[in-house]
């Protein structure tokens, strides 16, 4: 075979990667570029009123960041720009034509650029649709208060979810061992010869390139397998989440029945556990399984439980530190159930205690001050009270909650 025919065999493969790929010389002028890069620039070249021969002009325009960089590249060979993400529209700001790419470029010679572009924009859109289902189930069904703490974790799974997927999809796509193994065969044993053709220090950076390519690929595949089982914990996460949320989001508002109040406080808990794992917050119960149930609304009460974890977790935020921990406790006494959430968080003081309750008072900087006076009007519907007690500024807090076993 011919150092022509080499070639021609070396840039239909390359032609072929499912990935975009152009290269330039130092003044932008396209020398070459794949099918994919067609796909993916060429409608950006047409709506900005270019003719596709020059890709600075288009960067210069859709992302000026990349030619930045260019510019301030000191090295006559390297790696640029790493999977830098950007976004563009095709002549408009109609959302519906945001593309979404990612760029990476390396200087193959003095004068010699190469770009390589993904698409990422499906999965943005798949995102987007997932977010706004969640969003818009959540209003029908009208449980505002108890969905704002639910989808707050749910949306913190799926968000690693689609993290984790975007990486699945980087690390997969385009990594055919087969192909590269192949390829750098081929580029290995005529490498002289392409040298005559094209240059020898682009076939030398070409050899460099692919022996990289190589030999992240093992690495790559080490981190796909590691993301794939976080994405299983991720789901089994959103998994049991979405269980819990069924049995309170399915049953109507004002329905009273025999509940479990260590059943709905477990429920409360595992659905803020991702949050609580999060924040290396220790989690210690005590709670008899020996109980009886309460006559209540599975969704008030767990409402109520849900608001006071959540504001414990943010009391042991705002005071910052490690070593923070949540006690819930549940026993009887006599006629009633006494209920307990502790936590190490801010407490507060005598005066603060007088208006804890009070609509529309709170010590949160992002706080709405309805949370302890929408639990407190939900219990005294049960027939139930609620106190709150700290021992200063700083030592944390406990709310205790008194709720009797037969409706009076």
């Amino acid at each position: 075979m011919d150092i022509q025919a080499q070639t021609q065999q070396m840039l239909s493969i390359i032609y072929q990667i499912p990935v975009g790929i152009v290269q330039t010389d130092d003044q932008g002028t396209v020398q070459e570029m794949n099918a994919m890069a067609i796909q993916y620039l060429m409608p950006h070249f047409i709506a900005n009123q270019l003719t596709g021969e020059n890709l600075f002009d288009l960067l210069a325009i859709v992302f000026p960041h990349a030619l930045e960089a260019l510019s301030n590249y000191p090295k006559s060979s390297g790696n640029i720009l790493q999977q830098e993400r950007f976004s563009v529209t095709q002549g408009s700001q109609n959302p519906a034509t945001e593309q979404h790419l990612i760029l990476t470029i390396n200087r193959l010679a003095e004068k010699s650029f190469l770009f390589i572009l993904d698409d990422l924009t499906e999965l943005y859109k798949k995102e987007q649709e997932l977010f706004a289902i969640q969003q818009e189930q959540a209003v029908e069904r009208g449980k505002f208060e108890v969905i704002s703490g639910v989808l707050h974790d749910i949306g913190n799974a799926v968000v690693g979810f689609g993290s984790y997927l975007t990486k699945v999809k980087q690390l997969s796509k385009g990594n055919d061992a087969t192909m590269l193994s192949k390829l750098a065969q081929f580029v290995k044993a005529n490498e002289a010869a392409i040298g005559q053709a094209i240059g020898v220090p682009k076939a030398q950076a070409m050899v460099q390139l692919i022996d990289g390519l190589k030999a992240k690929q093992e690495d790559h595949m080490v981190k796909m397998e590691k993301a794939i089982t976080d994405q299983m914990n991720i789901v089994t996460h959103v998994k049991d989440v979405l269980n819990i949320q069924r049995q309170y989001i399915g049953s109507e508002s004002g329905e009273r029945s025999l509940v479990s109040l260590r059943g709905i406080i477990n429920d409360a808990l595992a659905m803020q556990l991702a949050t609580l794992e999060k924040r290396n917050i220790e989690v210690q119960t005590f709670m008899s399984d020996q109980l009886p149930p309460v006559k209540g609304d599975h969704t008030k009460l767990m409402q109520v439980f849900l608001n006071l974890i959540k504001n414990s977790v943010e009391a042991m935020d705002q005071k910052g530190g490690d070593g923070h921990i949540l006690t819930l406790k549940l026993s009887r006494k006599q006629d009633h159930l006494i209920a307990s959430v502790s936590d190490t968080g801010t407490g507060f003081d005598e005066l603060q205690k007088l208006q804890l309750f009070q609509r529309g008072f709170t010590t949160k900087p992002m706080g709405s001050g309805l949370g302890l006076n929408g639990s407190q009007s939900i219990l005294q519907t049960h027939n139930a009270t609620i106190d709150i007690d700290s021992p200063g500024p700083g030592k944390g807090a406990t709310v205790t909650i008194t709720y009797p076993l037969s409706e009076q």
